[in-house]
């Protein structure tokens, strides 16, 4: 029996057993969007709903009798993000064509060129936390923008918990749901630039591996298990839809797209590109290369993963100031503090370092064991300071591999920049004062937000062409950090703070 209903505050879903599934798969079988960070491993607490007066973990219930559920508003993994462009991305010129996403299954790539871009054009960053868009308007302007959390948090809050997923029969509903994603947003888009949805017809999609992968409903075990393969290494064109082409089955086509936006290739010397997501991916141009790397760093670093993390949507702080009892944060729409956004993450972390409420190892000191008191219901924990670590010493390493494998210093760089959901919002000296990048390069940071975003604008504007793609990418060289003992050792020596 599927029944759901929805108000404000909740979504209210009627189950029935089968004696198998756990109500978190039921719940997903109806359309309700329920947080899993953990992909459903009991972990993260995140899908907890009630029925019958009683709470518990929709991922670890079997039901065995048909109930009414109450998913509350904060576990629906559907919010609305505030989203802003960085200059870079502003700064393109040019047009596109696009529909929304084709929603029939595809079986193989197909990379022939079918369509020709013209009109309204929908550019989306395809996160594995967010999903943001802009719509280009045929005169090249950016008319509306949107955000939201992706959907297929649900099935875990990184990608290998979604390759597992996929792996594992749920590759359908992956596919349905960053579909869905895209979709909604255009509609969103259309809706607040009072342009007709039929009017967009072309869709410029940038992502990592995993999440093309997803979206086009490709075998994902080629980036689960040796020997590695990906199939979007090349520009793919899906009926009025094109995705941009990752780098290699680690490396995707995100971080290739912002490397376009910032003009990465155009430099001279030395220059770096870090960007902060669930994905850290870390660039360094050489005078006759691009050495390029990914490493896990997790969503913490986005305000997700955490206890209190949340997306840059109204009620997230932002930036924080402390000074001895004095606390004051800076929260998007100036509501009371709901969580932390990536942003609020880092200056948190900064701030309870400078006012000696953390050691350097990370650790609360006494009187604050049981972590941090932001708001009335609302903590940062012992474990979130140590989800922050593992972020920022991941991001910071693979830097350092680069590096290495350069043969030169962190001084030696002339512009480091740094990419992600932080929007404008980021303080990077904050950044500095946690470890995430080192000492030598205060003074040469240029924040530039969604490049991801950026690139697939100007893809779509056709300021960034195909062969300035392949161009790039013939520059680059993949270092795969998994055996690296570099990799190793600067990880574990840049966990303390």
């Amino acid at each position: 029996m599927d029944e759901t209903k929805q108000d404000l505050e909740k979504v209210i879903a009627r189950i029935a057993p089968d004696g198998e599934k756990t109500v978190l798969e039921l719940l997903r079988e109806q359309g309700v969007p329920i947080r899993s960070d953990c992909g459903g491993n009991g972990i993260c607490g995140k899908c907890r709903v009630s029925a019958d007066g009683e709470h518990f973990l929709a991922c670890r219930t079997v039901p065995d009798r048909e109930m009414t559920v109450i998913v509350d508003d904060d576990v629906l993994s559907d919010e609305e993000l505030l989203t802003e462009l960085s200059g870079s991305a502003r700064a393109m010129a040019g047009r596109g064509e696009a529909g929304g996403p084709d929603a029939a299954k595809d079986t193989a790539p197909d990379t022939a060129k079918d369509t020709a871009y013209h009109g309204y054009c929908l550019a989306v960053d395809l996160g594995t936390t967010t999903v943001a868009a802009a719509l280009i308007s045929p005169e090249g302007e950016i008319i509306a923008e949107a955000g939201k959390a992706s959907s297929q948090r649900s099935y875990g809050d990184d990608v290998i918990s979604r390759i597992e997923a996929a792996c594992s029969g749920k590759s359908e509903s992956l596919r349905h749901a960053a579909r869905g994603d895209v979709e909604a947003l255009r509609l969103r888009c259309c809706g607040d630039a009072g342009v007709p949805s039929t009017a967009v017809r072309s869709t410029v999609i940038a992502g990592n591996t995993a999440m093309e992968h997803l979206y086009m409903g490709y075998d994902v075990k080629g980036l689960a298990q040796a020997p590695y393969e990906a199939y979007t290494t090349d520009l793919i064109y899906n009926a009025a839809t094109v995705l941009l082409p990752c780098i290699s089955p680690f490396v995707g086509a995100d971080v290739l797209a912002g490397m376009a936006c910032v003009d990465f290739d155009a430099g001279k010397g030395y220059n770096a590109f870090v960007d902060i997501g669930t994905n850290g991916e870390i660039a360094l141009a050489c005078p006759d290369e691009i050495l390029v790397t990914s490493t896990a760093a997790g969503p913490a670093l986005e305000g997700a993963g955490i206890s209190c993390g949340m997306a840059a949507q109204k009620g997230a702080v932002r930036d924080v100031q402390i000074s001895g009892d004095l606390k004051h944060f800076d929260v998007i729409g100036g509501e009371d503090p709901e969580g932390l956004c990536g942003s609020g993450v880092i200056a948190l972390t900064a701030e309870l370092l400078k006012n000696g409420i953390l050691d350097r190892s990370g650790a609360f000191v006494r009187g604050f064991g049981d972590g941090y008191q932001i708001a009335r219901g609302v903590r940062f924990t012992q474990d979130d300071v140590r989800r922050v670590q593992t972020a920022k010493a991941a991001i910071r390493a693979g830097l350092e591999v680069l590096l290495a494998e350069a043969g030169i210093d962190a001084g030696d760089l002339g512009k480091l920049y740094v990419a992600g959901g932080f929007g404008k919002w980021i303080d990077p000296d904050k950044a500095f004062a946690i470890g995430l990048f080192p000492e030598k390069l205060r003074g040469k940071t240029e924040i530039c937000g969604n490049t991801s975003l950026g690139g697939a604008i100007g893809f779509g504007r056709g300021e960034i062409t195909e062969e300035r793609l392949d161009a790039i990418k013939a520059r680059t060289r993949v270092i795969e950090l998994a055996d690296d003992p570099r990799f190793r050792d600067e990880y574990i020596s840049n966990m303390d703070f």
